[in-house]
């Protein structure tokens, strides 16, 4: 019965330790715990491989690749693109973040059909070209005037309440950050909101990008969540991007 009672004790004094730590510190020990339960593999690599696969492999009109796809940095150029979206692009005359500028790449550069790729195609693309900005800062300008304009949309939605919660984003990014929801830490976007995204959600094994972040958060206050590639995923984005430069991308991330 003492020995009961002993491990008892221990169970709840670990438990009490667990709660103790801040929303972040716990995040990190998830991920830690799963990783070695996994051997150390980081399961979005498999979504970035899968990226790769479809980057290399895809052929549209006229022998059209993605290679021949400008992404903000030049034709076929990855290195550092992802960490200056979303931006301003003269070819589709509207700003982009990196959800909808693959889409444009594959429909106007490859000529394919709405019907010849998915969104686990768009998601495992982002996933593949965001991983060549890993550990870069996010450097997101407003010098063109339609990037402006995408920000004070994205600024207007940040406060936008609605629904029956009579919710916004900043309800809980900027009034209880470092607080959290669930197992899950609260950040504002000066803090790391969207550094880490694309990121492996362990709760679902899946890859997701900033846009369905997004979706999540209006699903969870009870609105009906924006289309994707839409003007709101694209301002909000732009919007929290631009207030998190100088912060280093950690992508492909971990999230639960």
């Amino acid at each position: 019965m003492r020995r009961f009672f002993f491990s008892l004790l221990l169970v709840l004094l670990a438990g009490a330790l667990v709660w103790a730590l801040s929303p972040a510190e716990e995040a990190k020990r998830q991920r830690q715990l799963f990783l070695e339960q996994s051997g150390g593999a980081h399961p979005g690599e498999l979504f970035v491989a899968e990226g790769e696969e479809y980057y290399t492999s895809l052929e549209g009109a006229g022998g059209k690749t993605m290679a021949d796809c400008d992404f903000g940095k030049g034709p076929g150029v990855l290195e550092g693109a992802y960490a200056e979206l979303p931006k301003y692009f003269a070819d589709s005359d509207r700003v982009e973040d990196l959800d909808t500028r693959v889409v444009t790449c594959l429909t106007q550069v490859l000529g394919l059909g709405e019907d010849e790729f998915d969104r686990d195609m768009v998601v495992s693309l982002v996933s593949y070209i965001a991983s060549f900005s890993h550990e870069m800062p996010i450097q997101v300008t407003l010098d063109d005037p339609q990037e402006k304009e995408m920000f004070q949309i994205g600024e207007r939605l940040w406060y936008w309440r609605a629904g029956q919660m009579d919710m916004s984003c900043a309800a809980c990014h900027d009034r209880y950050p470092g607080r959290r929801v669930r197992l899950a830490p609260i950040r504002n976007p000066e803090q790391g909101l969207s550094d880490h995204w694309p990121a492996y959600t362990f709760s679902f094994d899946k890859m997701y990008t900033l846009e369905n972040r997004i979706n999540f958060c209006y699903d969870s206050i009870q609105i009906p969540h924006p289309e994707f590639y839409s003007t709101p995923h694209i301002a909000l984005s732009l919007y929290m991007r631009y207030r998190a430069n100088g912060n280093e991308l950690d992508v492909p991330g971990f999230t639960r």
